[in-house]
């Protein structure tokens, strides 16, 4: 989110981003942030990278929310502008099949209780 971390969704949609760039520009980058397609790009190379050095064992992936929602967007439906549907709660965790890569629990806040 470059300059806009911290800010709010609404705070970016009425003051800093009112034509919804950030949403709908899959190549728009905020000052100082990344697009949505180079997120990607960074997610799935060290996801790749990462099930390729540890095939066969359990891996724990911890980044921020945004990447997290960027990289399940581009998994589930190959649509990087959808990463707004994939919103995780502080600490919430999503497990992904090693090998098809298909979620098997989104946003699991159980431990919380």
């Amino acid at each position: 989110m470059g300059q806009w971390e911290g800010a709010s969704f609404v705070e970016i949609a009425r003051t800093l981003d009112p034509e919804r760039r950030l949403l709908r520009d899959p190549h728009f980058s905020p000052p100082g942030g990344d697009s949505q397609l180079a997120v990607r790009d960074r997610m799935v190379a060290a996801l790749e990278e990462i099930r390729a050095r540890h095939a066969g064992e359990a891996i724990a992936l911890v980044s921020h929310g945004v990447a997290i929602a960027v990289l399940l967007a581009h998994l589930c439906h190959g649509d990087t502008t959808r990463w707004r549907e994939f919103h995780h709660h502080n600490t919430g965790y999503t497990r992904l099949c090693a090998v098809t890569l298909e979620p098997l629990e989104l946003n699991c806040t159980d431990h919380l209780r």
